[in-house]
């Protein structure tokens, strides 16, 4: 398919439609940093795919093997019942990563969202920077952006997650665990 092709059969979303994308994000995230793990979960659709995959420093010459593959090793790759287990829990309070409970604080930008002339999904990519501190000393700082399919739903915040890939810009993450969700 060439770029003219790819041009005609994906376009931005109207401008009230890309508001609606913008505001749900910012709610998820704001969900996300209070705590409230369980409205998130009703964000996520049954067949959710949640994938992280796992970056590797590569020449330039070699620009396709930087990602991990779905075969091969990931930070996350996940469904709705493994993500509601995590919830679980991190609500038990016999997650010893998450005891006391992590604050975070996301910031999502750079918001894009396009559909294609079928309709839904909407793809949808973003940046974030996601701070965290646990206890008195841990502080880490994950950057990187997300790439969303999200479909239009009718519940409070309008939309539903049917994926989303996380690219971390870090190649390797020195932070002691990852048990936050993004």
């Amino acid at each position: 398919m060439n770029s003219a092709e790819v041009t005609k059969s994906v376009r931005r979303v109207e401008l009230p439609l890309h508001h609606e994308v913008e505001q749900f994000l910012y709610a998820e995230a704001r969900l996300l940093d209070n705590r409230q793990f369980i409205e998130w979960l009703s964000l996520i659709s049954e067949d959710v795919v949640y994938f992280a995959p796992t970056r590797y420093n590569v020449m330039s010459k070699e620009p396709d093997d930087e990602f991990s593959s779905g075969e091969d090793l990931a930070i996350f790759d996940e469904s709705k019942s493994s993500l509601s287990r995590r919830v679980k829990k991190i609500q038990t309070g016999r997650a010893w990563s998450e005891e006391p409970m992590s604050r975070t604080r996301r910031l999502v930008t750079n918001i894009t969202a396009t559909q294609s002339e079928q309709g839904e999904p909407l793809e949808v990519t973003s940046n974030f920077l996601v701070y965290r501190n646990h206890l008195e000393r841990t502080v880490e700082i994950f950057a990187g952006s997300r790439t969303d399919s999200i479909v239009q739903e009718d519940s409070d915040l309008g939309f539903e997650i049917k994926r989303r890939e996380i690219i971390f810009d870090q190649s390797t993450i020195l932070a002691k665990h990852i048990s936050i969700l993004f």
